[in-house]
Order: structure tokens, then C-alpha cells, then sequence
């Protein structure tokens, strides 16, 4: 997955709603009660669990919300209150890969659920993590913009397209519209600099994600990014067809 935006998308979001009840209490008399017994996980526990280091902070983990448009070109085969929840899963995926390429949590990438394909998915975020790590520096990120998620269905035709590139057919995929500025930088001790990629104002480099919408009791509502194609190459144009057009 390349570089990706903390963006995040006009939607009617659901607002959770929680009320604590103040217990009462108990009178002088009363005998002492034994404090309850609670079995918690801590949220970092958790977050190890699936190979992080550390916990993101909450903006990482709550997508906002912004403007980002939302195409649902299933035909009908997927209502559009289901595509631009999708939609929104794919904005927080995003948020998590942006996170974890900036605080080099490659732990994260490939057993966090994120991809049921992650070596091929993620390969430039690894690519770049064990690079800047080996040469003692960190990673600065400035992610590119999305501005429109395209929600199509895949042609069977695709399977062995996804098989050669060892990544995970599904059915659906988003197109994502995305363009710079963006930047990723090498840091080393001194805060010395080196631009390693670069995309001007207003170029655009888009992708395809296949993948699926689930539920994870750590990561929240996501997109589990089982693909990733540039589609700014001849090579992905001519190979996905309309799946990776405009």
C-alpha cells in the first residue's frame, strides 16, 4: 500500500451514546463489601496482540468526518448506505496504515488484520520501515489526498491477475482517487532530512483495493485491504480494465 491519507469522509456516522450510574453509597453500618473481580485486557495488550508496539492515538482510531465522495457503481448489488459504510472502513484503514508507516510499527502491517495479503499489500511500507531502521533513522509522512472511492465489482476474469501478484481476489474493490502533495522523508538523530518520494500539488496516483468490510474488536469497522494496484500504470489499466479507470 503506498502512501495513503488520514482523510476522512462525509457520512452520517453513527454516535455512540453511553450513561455511567453513580453507585450509592453504602450507609457506616453496613458490613465492607469485597471490591468485585474484573478480568480486563489493557488496551496496549491489545494492541500487541496484533504486533503493535504502541497504542494509536484516538485520532487514529476514530475517523471524523469530512468531505470524500462516495461512487457506488455495484448496479445494485450493494445498497449505497453499505458502500459508503465501506467507504468509511477504507478511510480507517488508511488512518492505521498512515500511522503505522510513520511510527514504523511493521509488526502492526503484518499481523494486525489490516490484509489477508500483507507482504504483497504493504510491501513499500516494509520496504521503507526496515530501510530507515537500518540506517539508524525514522520515517516522516505526509500522505496524499483522497478525494472519491469508487465502489466496483471485480470480473472473475481478475483471479489469476491477484494469484501472479500474490494478493487476495474479492469480489468488490474500491478506486481510489488520490493526489499530492505528498511527501516520505528519512529522519536521522540530528532532524537531517532525506526526501526519498516525493508527489507534486495536484498529481494523482491512483489505486485499487479489493477487499471486505469487517468488524474487529481492536481495530473497529475497516476495508481488510486485500489488494493493491496503482492504477496510474499502462500495465493495471490494461490488465483490470474498467475496475481501474477514472
Amino acid at each position: 500500500m503506498r502512501l495513503h491519507t488520514t482523510v476522512v469522509l462525509t457520512l452520517i456516522l453513527l454516535t455512540s451514546f453511553a450513561c455511567a450510574a453513580g453507585a450509592r453509597r453504602p450507609e457506616a453500618s453496613a458490613a465492607p463489601r469485597p471490591a468485585p473481580t474484573v478480568a480486563t485486557t489493557s488496551a496496549l495488550d491489545a494492541w500487541r496482540s496484533k504486533g503493535a508496539s504502541e497504542v494509536p492515538p484516538e485520532a487514529v482510531r476514530q475517523v471524523a468526518s469530512t468531505s470524500v465522495e462516495v461512487v457506488n457503481q455495484t448496479h445494485g448489488a450493494i445498497s449505497d448506505a453499505d458502500a459508503r459504510a465501506w467507504a468509511l472502513g477504507l478511510l480507517h484503514s488508511s488512518s492505521y496504515d498512515d500511522w503505522a508507516l510513520n511510527r514504523m510499527q511493521d509488526g502492526f502491517l503484518q499481523r494486525g488484520g489490516l490484509s489477508s495479503a500483507p507482504q504483497a499489500v504493504f510491501a513499500t511500507e516494509f520496504h521503507h520501515i526496515q530501510a530507515a531502521r537500518a540506517a539508524g533513522m525514522h520515517l516522516e509522512v505526509r500522505p496524499q489526498t483522497i478525494r472519491r472511492l469508487v465502489l466496483r465489482s471485480m470480473p472473475d476474469a481478475t483471479r489469476q491477475l491477484f494469484a501472479a501478484q500474490q494478493m487476495t481476489w474479492s469480489p468488490y474493490a474500491f478506486y481510489v482517487d488520490k493526489i499530492g502533495p505528498s511527501e516520505l522523508a528519512y529522519v536521522d538523530a540530528a532532524g537531517t532530512r532525506t526526501v526519498k518520494v516525493r508527489l507534486d500539488a495536484g498529481v494523482g496516483v491512483p489505486e485499487l483495493f479489493a477487499g471486505q468490510f469487517v468488524h474487529d474488536d481492536v481495530l473497529g469497522d475497516v476495508w481488510r485491504l486485500d489488494s493493491d494496484f496503482d492504477c496510474s500504470t499502462p500495465a493495471s489499466s490494461s490488465q483490470l480494465g474498467g475496475a481501474c479507470g477514472p
